[in-house]
């Protein structure tokens, strides 16, 4: 039956059920599937202001500053290290800090974070991925080799690391 026909016990519970979704999820949806990153940023913020003792609001708001609105670097890492202050075990923050310290040329700084990201989740092949795009960039090619390897040997599945990899080859 369409919801209309609920009467308003259907739009109760399709209220409930709006309220109940994430906004920092109704945030990253935008960014990544309709590109509205204006809209992003301001459910982010208002997800934050919602509940400002959540970490990841802050980490989603600081991945589409780094990735999304070009030269919000300094931005995007004062959010993250808001993330890790808050959840220092959150090995996906870690991860994300040292991203953006790479894109602001701090490489040894990144380099700290990305092996924190493996230590506190060491299952995790975006980790292996990323710290391996950083020693790329660090010109230590055959290092990356190997951790675009161990990406591969985590996630067989994951396209990013062969494609990494095949890029490394070319070099």
């Amino acid at each position: 039956r369409p919801l209309h026909q609920h009467g308003k016990r259907g739009f109760g519970t399709l209220h409930r059920a709006i309220q109940g979704i994430p906004l920092d999820g109704l945030a990253a949806r935008l960014a990544d599937q309709l590109q509205e990153f204006a809209a992003a940023e301001a459910l982010f913020k208002r997800a934050i202001l919602r509940a400002p003792q959540w970490s990841h609001p802050y980490a989603g708001l600081a991945n589409l500053l780094a990735r999304h609105t070009f030269g919000r670097l300094d931005e995007a890492e004062h959010e993250i290290r808001k993330s890790v202050e808050m959840e220092p075990g959150w090995a996906r923050a870690h991860d994300l800090l040292a991203v953006i310290l790479r894109l602001e040329g701090r490489m040894h700084d990144a380099e700290i974070e990305a092996r924190r990201a493996i230590a506190l989740e060491p299952g995790n092949e975006d980790h292996y991925n990323n710290y391996a795009n950083l020693l790329v960039q660090m010109s230590r090619l055959h290092e990356a080799e190997a951790q675009f390897r161990l990406a591969i040997e985590k996630d067989p599945d994951n396209a990013k690391p062969y494609y990494n990899l095949a890029c490394l080859y070319v070099k």
